[in-house]
Protein backbone atom coordinates (compact mmCIF):
# COMPACT_ATOMS: atom_id res chain seq x y z
CA UNK A 1 0.00 0.00 0.00
CA UNK A 2 1.21 3.09 -1.24
CA UNK A 3 0.64 5.98 1.25
CA UNK A 4 0.24 9.58 -0.66
CA UNK A 5 2.02 12.91 0.59
CA UNK A 6 -1.09 13.94 3.10
CA UNK A 7 -0.79 10.54 4.51
CA UNK A 8 2.51 10.08 5.02
CA UNK A 9 3.09 13.50 6.63
CA UNK A 10 0.33 12.66 8.86
CA UNK A 11 1.95 9.53 9.85
CA UNK A 12 5.07 11.18 11.02
CA UNK A 13 3.88 14.13 12.82
CA UNK A 14 1.68 11.55 14.98
CA UNK A 15 4.95 9.79 15.39
CA UNK A 16 6.61 12.72 16.43
CA UNK A 17 3.67 13.95 19.01
CA UNK A 18 3.95 10.34 20.06
CA UNK A 19 7.38 10.03 20.57
CA UNK A 20 7.40 13.66 22.60
CA UNK A 21 4.41 12.75 24.89
CA UNK A 22 6.74 9.74 26.00
CA UNK A 23 9.97 11.50 26.04
CA UNK A 24 7.56 14.33 28.60
CA UNK A 25 6.74 11.23 30.54
CA UNK A 26 10.06 9.90 31.30
CA UNK A 27 11.18 13.20 31.64
CA UNK A 28 8.38 14.36 34.13
CA UNK A 29 7.23 10.69 36.11
CA UNK A 30 10.76 10.42 37.51
CA UNK A 31 10.59 14.09 39.38
CA UNK A 32 7.06 13.69 40.49
CA UNK A 33 8.26 10.41 41.96
CA UNK A 34 11.54 11.24 43.56
CA UNK A 35 9.93 14.37 45.29
CA UNK A 36 8.60 12.29 48.47
CA UNK A 37 5.66 14.28 48.06
CA UNK A 38 3.65 11.51 45.96
CA UNK A 39 3.79 8.28 44.26
CA UNK A 40 2.48 9.52 41.02
CA UNK A 41 0.11 6.39 39.98
CA UNK A 42 -1.44 7.06 43.26
CA UNK A 43 -1.55 10.76 42.70
CA UNK A 44 -3.17 10.48 39.31
CA UNK A 45 -5.69 7.97 40.89
CA UNK A 46 -6.58 10.69 43.45
CA UNK A 47 -7.02 13.44 40.81
CA UNK A 48 -9.43 11.17 38.75
CA UNK A 49 -11.67 10.19 42.03
CA UNK A 50 -11.89 13.81 42.75
CA UNK A 51 -11.99 15.27 39.60
CA UNK A 52 -9.77 17.51 39.81
CA UNK A 53 -8.06 18.61 36.44
CA UNK A 54 -4.02 19.32 37.15
CA UNK A 55 -1.56 18.68 35.14
CA UNK A 56 2.12 17.36 35.17
CA UNK A 57 3.18 21.14 34.37
CA UNK A 58 1.25 21.98 36.63
CA UNK A 59 2.21 19.28 39.92
CA UNK A 60 5.58 20.21 38.50
CA UNK A 61 4.68 23.95 38.94
CA UNK A 62 3.63 22.72 42.78
CA UNK A 63 6.74 20.86 43.37
CA UNK A 64 9.38 23.69 42.57
CA UNK A 65 7.86 26.61 43.77
CA UNK A 66 4.80 26.31 45.70
CA UNK A 67 5.44 24.40 49.09
CA UNK A 68 2.20 25.34 51.04
CA UNK A 69 0.16 24.29 48.57
CA UNK A 70 1.56 21.24 47.92
CA UNK A 71 1.40 20.55 51.52
CA UNK A 72 -1.81 20.82 51.14
CA UNK A 73 -2.62 18.87 48.43
CA UNK A 74 -0.48 15.95 49.80
CA UNK A 75 -2.67 16.29 53.11
CA UNK A 76 -5.79 15.96 50.88
CA UNK A 77 -4.33 12.89 49.01
CA UNK A 78 -3.50 11.10 51.97
CA UNK A 79 -6.71 11.96 53.91
CA UNK A 80 -8.50 10.56 50.76
CA UNK A 81 -6.00 7.09 50.52
CA UNK A 82 -6.89 7.06 54.54
CA UNK A 83 -10.46 7.14 54.06
CA UNK A 84 -10.31 4.08 51.27
CA UNK A 85 -8.49 1.83 52.93
CA UNK A 86 -9.39 2.20 56.24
Amino acid sequence: MMLNFESKKELDQYKTRKTKRCTLNDENLPRVNYSNYFIYSNFSRFLSKEKLLLNKSIVMNFINTESGSLYVLRKWCDNFFHRLYW
